[in-house]
């Protein structure tokens, strides 16, 4: 199973079968993981009857864990079956569900931590372990944006560990990657309110009223300065070491942008094109790259540099073969790209790659965000017709995704966009306050 994507994970490699050896409901959740990824990724005439094995020993799994009368000296236990409920109810396409179980797994964390020490016996797992796969849950609940969530992981606080000036790994990085993306998401949904109450002059906000941004910007640099070292890991064979770095330089633009158009309105945000871009020639030769591991295939894959590396995959046919993966990814990107940007040759391009290639990383489906992503540019055209050219302008802005059994609610605000006068700096084009709507979006 490609659960971890291209990164290496030892919770998924090794531990959760130390675990299942001994531990009854981990075993069960383990078998149905196996089998529902197998009926997910290589349908045949078998399917139904591994689908079918698969719930039972879910199900079996979940009678288990129920039964467990004193949670706190089953925390591991309880913590490992919300990961692996996680990504058995994703593959089933259950998004609500999966997110359900995040959630219970986060309030665990949270309940262990208020409890005293010495009710809590040693445990089997890593704690870092644990909290880097629940750091990487609750982004992707955020990424929904569902800022009410609770939250187990903070975003930036004083004294936070520095970090580091350089990576012995891939996976180091991406550790570093989840904390910075929690502190960024965190900054954003608190500038929000800061952003409404501004007076915009000359172009720019009273970063006076954001303090965080300038701790935020040097981590973020730092982090910036050990990637620009990270191509001397690769070792030209691992193809899976050359995705993992493809996903850390996607998500390096992405951060740029997301901080470069926090301090600005929502038009700004095409002014990033050519890194926009970049990040979609990267998320193409990463999805090309899916499912290589042959030796033989190592070889044809190796990277001679950045351009070689990206013009190897320049004419392979996309797969349409599923692909399901529980770890940072691609979709997340194509859709934020797909429904921000104007530039029709950016929404068009990252559209096409979403219905290209049938991947779903944790509740991020392919199928689903390039359908959602048309009705909201659907919206946003709209309001371009009925607002005509001489009306001020106005922007589409996505509040939330919620999911529901088959389908989900999305909550968008129409807002006046605010222009730039080149002389006297930013103003609003309406005065008019800004309005929220619901849509549903099928999601079969």
């Amino acid at each position: 199973m490609e659960v971890t994507g291209p990164f290496r994970s030892e919770l998924w490699s090794l531990t959760i079968f130390q675990v299942a050896q001994h531990v009854p409901p981990v075993k069960h959740a383990l078998f149905a993981l196996s089998s529902m990824h197998e009926s997910y990724a290589l349908p045949s005439e078998s399917q139904h009857l591994l689908h079918q094995y698969a719930m039972y020993h879910y199900n079996e799994a979940i009678r288990q864990v129920v039964k467990i009368s004193q949670p706190e000296h089953s925390y591991d236990t309880l913590l490992l079956t919300c990961v692996m409920f996680c990504a058995i109810e994703s593959l089933r396409g259950n998004f609500l569900q999966s997110l359900q179980h995040a959630h219970s797994g986060m309030k665990i964390i949270a309940q262990a931590r208020v409890s005293s020490s010495t009710d809590q016996p040693l445990p089997r797992i890593a704690p870092e372990m644990l909290a880097q796969t629940f750091l990487a849950l609750q982004n992707q609940v955020m990424e929904l944006g569902d800022s009410s969530i609770f939250r187990v992981f903070d975003s930036l606080q004083q004294g936070a560990e520095p970090v580091p000036d350089h990576f012995s790994s891939v996976e180091e990085a991406l550790h570093w990657l989840e904390i910075l993306i929690n502190e960024l998401l965190g900054f954003l949904d608190r500038f929000e309110s800061v952003y409404k109450t501004q007076t915009l002059t000359a172009g720019e906000l009273d970063m006076g009223a954001v303090p965080e941004y300038h701790t935020l910007q040097s981590r973020i640099d730092t982090w910036n300065r050990a990637m620009s070292c990270i191509n001397e890991l690769l070792d030209g064979v691992d193809v899976n070491q050359y995705r993992a770095y493809l996903v850390l330089k996607m998500y390096q633009s992405l951060i740029k942008i997301l901080l470069g158009t926090a301090l600005r309105d929502d038009d700004h945000f095409d002014t990033f094109s050519t890194d926009l871009g970049g990040i979609l020639k990267l998320a193409e030769v990463f999805l090309q790259t899916q499912g290589f591991g042959v030796a033989k295939e190592k070889a044809e894959c190796k990277p001679r540099g950045k351009q070689s590396g990206l013009d190897a995959f320049a004419h392979r046919k996309p797969t349409t073969a599923p692909t399901f993966s529980m770890s940072i990814g691609v979709v997340a990107i194509l859709f934020l790209i797909a429904y921000r940007t104007n530039k029709p040759d950016l929404r068009d391009e990252s559209l096409r790659v979403l219905r290209n290639y049938n991947r779903r990383e944790g509740v991020w489906d392919s199928r689903w965000t390039c359908r959602l992503a048309e009705r909201i540019i659907e919206l946003k055209n709209g309001l371009n017709v009925i607002a005509g050219s001489n009306s001020p302008r106005w922007r589409v802005k996505v509040m939330d995704i919620e999911f529901l059994d088959r389908n989900c609610v999305i909550r968008y605000s129409v807002v006046p966009t605010r222009t730039l006068n080149s002389e006297s700096g930013w103003q609003l084009g309406s005065p008019l306050p800004e309005q929220e709507y619901t849509g549903i979006v099928e999601l079969d």
